[in-house]
């Protein structure tokens, strides 16, 4: 939907303002708002984006050890 492309920071274009983790989002560029979404956002994609080789946790975990995370705590998180 609209509203989820924009809180999720995928599209941009629209009036008004968001902002995460006290960093407003509109102003950030294309590999600052990928962090920002990295970071402190989570999508739990219908079955057909999920890796197939992976089960459903291992699909949340995986991005956050992409990005340096402690494999414990991406798992508590």
């Amino acid at each position: 939907s609209t509203m989820l492309q924009a809180v999720g920071l995928l599209e941009g274009g629209f009036t008004g303002q968001i902002e995460i983790a006290g960093v407003e989002a509109s102003a950030l560029s294309a590999d600052a708002r990928t962090s920002l979404r990295r970071d402190h956002l989570g999508f739990v994609y219908q079955f057909h984006h999920l890796l197939p080789d992976f089960n459903a946790t291992e699909n949340v975990v995986l991005p956050q050890l992409v990005a340096g995370k402690p494999a414990a705590e991406a798992k508590e998180r």
